[in-house]
């Protein structure tokens, strides 16, 4: 998988803290995934890294996203 440079970002974001799931409303697929550190929704790339596998939702808490070993890897390489 090609890693663009939003995704790589969001990346770094998560290294070094998780992002959370914010409802918009009570529908379960009305979300949007945030980062403390980024203005703007990442929801779209976040989703791009679950697929690739940089990415994760933790078991125990199904709002909260943090990085995965193959993501520590891509960041670690790239520093």
């Amino acid at each position: 998988m090609a890693m663009s440079k939003a995704q790589f970002h969001t990346l770094r974001l998560l290294n070094n803290e998780p992002a959370r799931r914010v409802y918009r409303s009570s529908r379960a697929d009305d979300y949007s995934w945030v980062h403390e550190h980024s203005d703007l929704p990442i929801t779209p790339t976040l989703h791009r890294l679950f697929i690739g596998g940089y990415a994760r939702i933790k078991a125990d808490n199904r709002d909260v996203a943090v990085i995965t070993g193959k993501g520590r890897a891509v960041v670690a390489q790239a520093t």
